[in-house]
């Protein structure tokens, strides 16, 4: 009779194992790039020459993609 309370949190654990390490990861990974992001500080003249320079090459290879769009990509 004692090992029947026992035995069920086993079963739970088990049963909820996977989850949890899908969970752990995810959450992981958020923290990496909420860290990453934080890391990654352009000024907002360096930002337009970048995301500028990123147009005129896929303007280059006949691609046209707004300034705005291109920035919304870079959020």
């Amino acid at each position: 009779m004692e090992n029947i309370p026992r035995a069920k949190s086993l079963d739970i654990r088990e049963q909820y194992e996977p989850q949890l390490k899908e969970l752990q990861e995810a959450y992981g990974e958020a923290m990496f790039e909420i860290l990453a992001r934080k890391k990654v500080v352009i000024s907002v003249g360096r930002r337009r020459e970048m995301i500028a320079s990123v147009q005129q090459k896929l303007a280059a290879e006949g691609m046209k993609v707004s300034m705005g769009q291109l920035d919304n990509l870079c959020l």
